[in-house]
Parts: C-alpha cells; sequence; structure tokens
C-alpha cells in the first residue's frame, strides 16, 4: 500500500533537489533486489522482536529502539560515509546498514562490484539470521502461553 505513494514522494525529493540526473539507473535492477531483500530484513527484525510479547509486556518499546537504531546506524539521519572510519566499517555488518545506506548507495551508483556482492550477502545472512530467530521465538513463546494454561 505504501510503494506508490512513497515512490511518488522519492522521486519529487529527488527532482527537486536536482538528483534525478546522478543516479544511476542501470543499477536499478539490483536496487529493488536490495529493496525487497531489504524489507524482508526489517520485517523479521520488527517480528522477531515483536515475538518478545510472549514474555514481556514492553515489546512494543523495542521497536521504538529498533526504529531509532535503525535510522542512526543505517544512515537514514546521518550518512554513514561521516562515521569515525572504525564505526563505519562495523556497522558493514550490521542489519541496520542492510535496510536503508546500501540500497541507497545502489540508487547513487557508488558501489563496486565487490561492495555490491558484499551488500547482498549481508543483506541475505540477517534475513536468513532474523527468519530463523523468527521462527524460533513463535515456537517457544506458544509453547510458553500453552503452559500458562491457554
Amino acid at each position: 500500500m505504501r510503494v506508490p505513494a512513497i515512490t511518488l514522494f522519492v522521486v519529487a525529493a529527488l527532482w527537486l533537489a536536482g538528483a534525478l540526473p546522478r543516479l544511476d539507473l542501470l543499477n536499478l535492477p539490483l536496487f529493488v533486489l536490495a529493496i525487497v531483500l531489504a524489507w524482508t530484513v526489517l520485517f523479521n527484525f520488527h517480528y522477531s522482536f515483536g515475538l518478545l510479547a510472549f514474555w514481556t509486556d514492553q515489546a512494543a518499546a523495542l521497536q521504538g529502539l529498533i526504529y531509532t537504531l535503525n535510522m542512526i546506524f543505517g544512515g537514514g539521519l546521518v550518512p554513514l560515509d561521516l562515521f569515525p572510519p572504525a564505526l563505519r566499517q562495523a556497522l558493514l555488518y550490521t542489519p541496520f546498514r542492510s535496510v536503508i545506506d546500501f540500497p541507497a548507495s545502489l540508487l547513487v551508483g557508488h558501489p563496486g562490484a565487490a561492495q555490491i556482492i558484499f551488500g547482498f550477502a549481508v543483506q541475505l545472512a540477517w534475513a536468513a539470521t532474523f527468519i530463523g530467530l523468527r521462527r524460533l521465538l513463535w515456537r517457544r513463546g506458544l509453547e510458553r502461553y500453552s503452559a500458562v494454561g491457554a
């Protein structure tokens, strides 16, 4: 439901900023794939932490924390290029960079082939990790829930 509105908003913002001519449209298929994987990572990340509601009533607070960390360490508020080199290097391996910075870098054409392969590998690793974690938490959560007497 959000894709048409977000697409229109992003294109309008890029046009107003004069950035449309600088986009690397040859990377558009890679960008779309990166967005799909980013959504998969983020969805399963939030889903996994949402399942903590089986154990705590503060699961919603964790969602806000995840959003904040994602915006800060994913490049949503501050470009990752402005972080100190050691932190920037560490952030390359986080799910946060996989969701915002990596797809955006594809669209503007910055990464080389090795960085593209690395970015997709990190996205796939986090997607698999969070899908596995989600499944584990769901099973354990149902066991806990049914043990309470439901």
